[in-house]
């Protein structure tokens, strides 16, 4: 384009305030958005061409500063190839544990993504959600009015006024510059008190307040854009049939015939508890269904999940319980050894990582660096070494009448250890000898 100053092109201000001019004909515009970075001067500048252009004295209402998403520290970028594309990322992770990220962060300041690190809070709230709406819906399924009595307790009450509290805080955050962040964390609250609460015994559940809870952080749910349909079916009122509907009859006769095998098992007939165990983690697992024991005296609680995803986790709880045991053994054979080492050779043996150099007795005399200990030092390992040869004197069967004798033992193997270490120096120098005397 021609111009007073030469050829030349319209500059970044002046595309953006002609293409939204282009769409929005009159002023003012509800809300324009951008980085944090176009604050100044590009949005500054784009108010005064278009105020100047129709003439009017506020050409946006609101203007959302978004702020930057960071990479390892680094602002994203393609110049700098550090971006990661959705699909790449829903390969490892799914679209709702994407979604918490966000709005687990205020959305006006930078966000920092650490591929190692940043992932955790957003896949512990998920799993959070997902087993509280798990947990609700069994309880909601096993419901019977004539066993379960309606009339309110104190902690009724209570976890109702929670209720009502976290409705007000939330409602308040979300219009407090939208921070989703806090709204998150106050329903996360609400569920925790929840989970305590369904702990109860099913007589003490009041199943009315399960549901008025379950629905609110659903509806919050929905608007924050995690979920994007009723994943909340528990009443006989919706018109799509769901496949926990179709097989819960036959999911509760399995349960049900598990829990009368467990009570007649008795103590001694452990076959018949592994058979159910292996019902509950193989059998029920494979077809997607959940299955949690809640005592020999009360009904056990199904649920429908990802039959991947619990298999995964039967698993995992089981290796997990592997390494503990593991664990356990090897500490107890730790545990032993100690027991059995004599005191003399017990410093040396466990503690040659702190110490360098020991006495006849075993008493450390300096540390790991090569540094003589202090006299205090060694009077107070000295200490420690009595009292462990008094206590191993008594494990061996030796009273206390038989320290001296123990004692005296170390010091002797001591000496026949050195004494078998210098036999082949004394007959290498005799050799030596030998071949120096001139032949007779």
């Amino acid at each position: 384009w021609t111009s007073p100053w030469g050829e030349g092109r319209p500059g970044w201000h002046i595309e953006c305030s002609a293409m939204s001019n282009e769409i929005f004909k009159t002023c003012p515009i509800d809300i324009h958005a951008g980085g944090e970075d176009l604050k100044f001067p590009h949005h500054d500048n784009e108010i005064a061409q278009s105020e100047a252009y129709f003439g009017c004295k506020e050409w946006v209402k609101y203007f959302l500063h978004v702020g930057h998403l960071h990479i390892d520290k680094q602002k994203m970028s393609k110049s700098l190839k550090n971006f990661i594309k959705i699909k790449e990322f829903t390969k490892k992770y799914t679209a709702k544990q994407l979604r918490f990220l966000f709005l687990l962060q205020k959305w006006h300041k930078i966000m920092n993504f650490d591929p190692e690190t940043s992932m955790q809070e957003a896949i512990e709230k998920e799993r959070q959600f997902a087993e509280f709406f798990q947990q609700a819906k069994a309880i909601i399924r096993n419901f019977d009015i004539k066993k379960n009595p309606q009339k309110w307790n104190s902690e009724d009450f209570e976890l109702n006024e929670r209720l009502r509290e976290t409705k007000e805080k939330v409602h308040h955050h979300l219009c407090n510059n939208i921070d989703t962040q806090s709204a998150l964390m106050e329903l996360s609250a609400l569920l925790v008190e929840t989970n305590k609460y369904m702990k109860n015994t099913s007589a003490q559940i009041k199943s009315p307040l399960i549901v008025s809870i379950s629905k609110y952080t659903l509806r919050i749910l929905k608007c924050l854009g995690i979920i994007a349909e009723d994943e909340f079916k528990y009443t006989s009122a919706s018109e799509e049939v769901d496949v926990e509907t179709v097989i819960a009859p036959y999911v509760q006769v399995a349960v049900d015939f598990r829990d009368k095998v467990k009570q007649l098992a008795g103590g001694d007939k452990m076959l018949l508890i592994k058979e159910c165990d292996y019902v509950r983690d193989v059998s029920l697992a494979t077809l997607g269904v959940r299955l949690e024991d809640t005592g020999m005296a009360t009904p056990s609680v199904w649920m429908k999940e990802d039959a991947e995803t619990l298999l995964k986790s039967i698993e995992d709880k089981k290796l997990a319980k592997e390494r503990a045991q593991k664990e356990k053994e090897e500490k107890k054979a730790l545990e032993e050894k100690k027991k059995n080492t004599p005191p003399h050779e017990f410093y040396p043996t466990f503690e040659s990582h702190n110490y360098s150099k020991f006495d006849e007795k075993g008493v450390p005399t300096h540390d790991a660096a090569g540094k003589e200990l202090s006299k205090e030092i060694v009077n107070g390992l000295k200490k420690k070494v009595g009292a462990l040869e008094k206590k191993w004197l008594k494990s061996q069967g030796k009273g206390v009448e038989g320290q001296e004798e123990g004692a005296k033992g170390g010091k002797k193997q001591k000496k026949n250890k050195q004494k078998a270490e210098d036999a082949p120096k004394d007959a290498e120098a005799k050799t030596q000898d030998a071949e120096g005397k001139p032949e007779d």
